[in-house]
């Protein structure tokens, strides 16, 4: 019987495979399919129109195959930096990684998604929008090794593209990316053998007060100082809608896809650190804390704060309003609501009253002490590992905007505390390209995290 796999289409645009999105296709049936649309590409690279691996080693026909599969996912060519990061993969393995799948090219189809979605670099160092190729060898054993794997990811509220004078939300978000990061899930899941049970979680900022924690200060401060706050909190529905809708017309028989608030996790992080910090830490500095006593604590001070001190800059306000400016900036708020659409309103439960509460929780907010700020920002991460490993089968995938050292750090020590192994996986994050380079072919020009531009 030929070799089949589950076909998800990577690529922001048609390029006429012809295959609905989930197919149990046959792996040649793909890879002549993809020869006949990208006839120079397959003489260039003497590329397989034939399922040819032999083996789990890096030879030139697995190499080949693995190429092949990835031009046939996202139509771009894996580059010689991307091949040499496979070949340490593969030798990186265990042989418990090999026996989870039936043939050595079923293997090959999870990896040409893992290195079509996810960028590697051979040190254990941390390097923005890339992943140490030990967390990902982790993650891909764990994932191939497990009877279950759910999954989840957060995103943030999609900021528009930039524009003279700053940057709105995103009025509809592109759906053809928004897809793309959740076939990219779906893809590698569906593809694993051994999996039993399979989930994919998306944890989306919608309409809620805790819009003031999450969305950037300087976007933010955009919509209250012009008086659209209420139109901000219409456009945070829509977008939880258009995520909602576009998750549901991507169902995938027994992988199960769900879009969540996040405040009730938001809700978490706050209560965690009541408990651990007191009531009162968002005023402390923590200065009394000596550093090695407390490793959450470290990784804010010395990772995280850097970056909350940067964005202050971006607050064209004093960092503590009067509460005479609070009230000013409610009561002009608040007169915007009469050109909100009676349809509109009904998107928002509440809109009246959440509008004062967001404006308040933001100054309660942007009042909070830098340090505290930078823990809040770092418990996120450590609370999100701890959630992976207290039940099994747990995963992250990272889709929001950023990906600094503290999200990785924080992330590995709460897994690490709840963990029952000596050395579980870390969170890898997938590609982002910025817009800088310059366009191409290769898989570097690919990006599936936020804000989808």
């Amino acid at each position: 019987m030929e070799l089949e796999m589950v076909y998800f289409h990577l690529a922001s645009h048609d390029r006429g495979m012809g295959l609905k999105n989930g197919t149990r296709i046959s792996v040649n049936e793909v890879l002549e399919r993809t020869a006949r649309i990208e006839p120079e590409l397959w003489r260039m690279h003497q590329l397989p129109t034939k399922v040819s691996a032999t083996g789990f080693e890096p030879t030139p026909q697995m190499e080949g195959l693995i190429q092949a599969l990835c031009i046939a996912l996202s139509g771009c060519v894996a580059s010689i930096h991307d091949l040499k990061n496979i070949r340490r993969f593969m030798y990186s393995v265990t042989n418990e990684y090999k026996r989870s799948f039936t043939d050595p090219c079923q293997a090959a189809v999870f990896l040409a998604y893992l290195l079509v979605g996810f960028r590697l670099h051979p040190s254990d160092k941390h390097k923005e929008d890339s992943n140490s190729a030990r967390d990902v060898v982790d993650l891909a054993m764990d994932l191939a090794c497990g009877r279950q794997a759910h999954v989840s990811s957060f995103l943030c509220s999609h900021r528009g593209a930039s524009i003279p004078g700053g940057s709105w939300l995103a009025q509809r978000l592109p759906e053809d990316r928004v897809r793309c990061a959740l076939h990219l899930e779906l893809g590698l899941l569906t593809n694993l053998p051994n999996l039993s049970e399979r989930s994919v979680t998306w944890m989306q900022q919608g309409a809620s007060v805790w819009a003031a924690d999450t969305i950037f200060p300087e976007l933010f401060l955009r919509y209250v100082r012009s008086g659209q706050v209420p139109a901000m909190l219409v456009t945070l529905a829509q977008q939880e809608r258009q995520v909602r809708s576009l998750i549901t017309q991507e169902t995938v028989s027994n992988t199960p896809v769900t879009l969540l608030s996040i405040d009730p996790f938001l809700e978490e992080v706050e209560g965690f650190l009541c408990q651990r910090y007191g009531s009162g830490w968002r005023d402390r500095d923590f200065a009394d804390f000596a550093p090695g006593v407390d490793p959450l604590l470290d990784i804010a001070v010395e990772q995280a704060l850097p970056e909350v001190r940067r964005l202050l800059s971006f607050r064209n306000v004093q960092p503590l309003l009067s509460e005479e400016e609070v009230v000013q900036l409610v009561e002009a708020n608040t007169r915007s609501l009469a050109e909100v659409t009676s349809e509109d309103r009904l998107t928002v439960p509440g809109i009246e009253e959440m509008t004062s509460a967001v404006i308040r929780r933001y100054h309660t907010h942007q009042s909070t002490h830098p340090v505290a700020k930078a823990i809040f920002d770092s418990a996120l991460y450590y609370l999100w590992g701890k959630r992976c490993a207290l039940r099994s089968g747990r995963f992250a995938l990272g889709l929001d905007r950023d990906h600094s050292l503290h999200q990785r750090e924080a992330w590995r020590l709460g897994h690490a505390e709840s963990s029952q192994v000596r050395r579980g996986h870390g969170i890898v994050y997938a590609r982002r390209c910025d817009g800088t380079d310059v366009p191409n072919r290769f898989l570097n020009m690919l990006s599936f995290r936020q804000f989808w531009r």
